[in-house]
């Protein structure tokens, strides 16, 4: 007997719930859960809530791409036509996969006792390093 999956194309549409809005609140919530981390580690919620916005925006942007994957076809299938070279537009994907790393960065020069200015530039390098790669590896998979 065959095994037929058929995708609900119609699993997000005409409802409160959306992909955009899932990964806004997973976002936010990262937000919050590295300021209470940050407070409780090393006495500062500010730069907690720092690498929260690097985690939570990372998820913020690749997390509804994921998620819209399945009813498109997959990733190649949401690439603009017109997509041209990988920097040439905004990578969506690259920079939601580069972001929570560098905020894992950010939170762990910590550990070092670095000053946070410089954990704050090593998290940004951090990211580029790595967006710059994602950008030639992944397709530029865009939301309609």
């Amino acid at each position: 007997m065959e095994d037929v999956h058929e995708t609900n194309t119609a699993q997000f549409e005409d409802g409160p719930v959306t992909p955009e809005r899932i990964g806004a609140a997973v976002g936010l919530v990262d937000i919050g859960v590295f300021a209470v981390i940050g407070h409780f580690t090393f006495e500062d919620p500010a730069l907690g809530a720092l690498a929260g916005a690097f985690v939570g925006g990372g998820i913020f942007l690749f997390l509804p791409l994921f998620m819209w994957a399945e009813p498109h076809g997959g990733l190649e299938n949401m690439v603009p036509e017109n997509g041209g070279g990988p920097f040439r537009s905004f990578h969506r994907l690259a920079a939601g996969m580069a972001l929570p790393p560098a905020g894992i960065v950010l939170f762990t020069t910590q550990f070092v006792e670095l000053d946070p200015f410089l954990g704050l530039a090593i998290a940004l390098l951090a990211g580029a390093g790595l967006y710059v790669p994602l950008a030639w590896l992944l397709p530029n998979a865009q939301l309609e």
